[in-house]
């Protein structure tokens, strides 16, 4: 991607982070669905599951036109949280995925902050700036659901 002349390193990175940031959100997602306690939790899995085939259907769109492939697997860290999401015990997986989900929220808000900030290409900002909403209200659901699964 570096090579690119269409995108900056930064841009580069960016593409990068939110696709793999949306391939482990997804994973993730499918799981609370299938394994969440709650309403909330599975609330949540479901929307993951749902905005992210809407907002990668969008993102995917610029990448095809900057001759860019998306990430197709999570970065190791999020590999890690998957793992862990998945060895939650039943009476613990709602809050664990809410702490986890708060987790990455927050790191991919930055993502999408510096790209904002100091992104290069016009298509890949525009999308940030159009997405950042949804992250952040994203955060919010998932906070709640850590603050009523308190550890």
């Amino acid at each position: 991607m570096a090579d690119n002349p269409l995108v900056s390193p930064q841009d580069a990175n960016f593409v990068h982070q939110a696709t793999s940031g949306a391939v482990a959100e997804v994973m993730m997602g499918q799981l609370a669905v299938e394994r969440a306690t709650g309403d909330a939790a599975r609330n949540l899995g479901q929307m993951m599951v749902a905005d992210h085939g809407r907002k990668d259907h969008e993102l995917d769109q610029i990448l095809q036109s900057l001759s860019l492939q998306p990430a197709t697997k999570p970065r190791p860290e999020q590999l890690a949280q998957y793992q862990e999401l998945q060895n939650a015990p039943a009476n613990h997986f709602d809050g664990t995925y809410g702490r986890i989900f708060v987790e990455e929220h927050q790191w991919m808000i930055s993502v999408f902050e510096r790209e904002i900030a100091s992104g290069q290409n016009p298509a890949l900002k525009s999308f940030a700036a159009r997405t950042l909403p949804l992250v952040k209200e994203h955060l919010a659901m998932a906070e709640k659901i850590v603050l009523a699964h308190p550890r």
